[in-house]
């Protein structure tokens, strides 16, 4: 009783969005086109602005059409994501320390969970192929988060590299929740999963306008 407890579980943005846009948001709620149920993957113009984003921040070619979704938001698009991919029996190794979602999401689609300790990118690759050498069946899927909350650990550009090899080489799928990718600081530039060769073979990735542009609930 009386302890000050800092709950980790959600983290809102401090600062407000820029001005233009709480003006744009206004400026649509007073259009009557937009009183209407909307498209189920999103705004086409809002999809090709994500592609084009991941092409000059990342290299990375997304088709607009086929490639981009947008959904209620990221822990929405993610929870439903593993009911997609996961039933009783499937097993999905989570980061440890994890955001609540990678483990609940699981747990919702009646999957069971692994987690390996994230401090140490090469230890947990490590780790990961390990599990998947002395587990029967292997694990359906894995998910990773980096820049890593809560623990901020990151990684180079070649941990996803080895990820995607590690994912072919055992027949996992791979989620990346990429939240954190607008958050960096002392010129480290967070690297995109999708920009690793062959990653949208084996998995997605999530991002988020909640962090980098104080977009939380929008």
């Amino acid at each position: 009783m009386g302890s000050d407890v800092i709950d980790l579980g959600m983290g809102n943005p401090s600062d407000p969005p820029e001005s233009i846009v709480i003006s744009k948001l206004a400026e649509a709620a007073a259009d009557p086109r937009n009183h209407g149920y909307s498209k189920s993957n999103g705004i086409l113009n809002l999809r090709r602005e994500v592609a084009s984003k991941y092409f000059k921040r990342y290299g990375v070619r997304l088709d607009p059409e086929r490639e981009v979704t947008v959904c209620l938001g990221s822990k929405e698009g993610f929870s439903h994501m593993c009911l997609a991919l996961m039933g009783p029996g499937d097993t999905a190794i989570v980061p440890n320390p994890y955001f609540p979602v990678h483990m609940y999401a699981v747990a919702l689609a009646a999957g069971n969970v692994i987690t390996l300790e994230v401090a140490d990118s090469e230890a947990f690759l490590s780790n990961v192929a390990f599990t998947c050498q002395h587990m029967y069946p292997v694990p359906k899927l894995l998910i990773v988060n980096y820049p890593h909350n809560p623990s901020t650990v990151t990684v180079e550009p070649e941990f996803s590299v080895d990820l995607v090899k590690l994912a072919k080489r055992y027949g996992f799928m791979v989620i990346s929740d990429f939240a954190y990718a607008d958050v960096a600081f002392d010129g480290y530039r967070p690297p995109s999963f999708l920009a690793a060769p062959g990653a949208a073979d084996v998995g997605v990735e999530f991002t988020t306008m909640s962090k980098g542009y104080n977009m939380a609930g929008w």
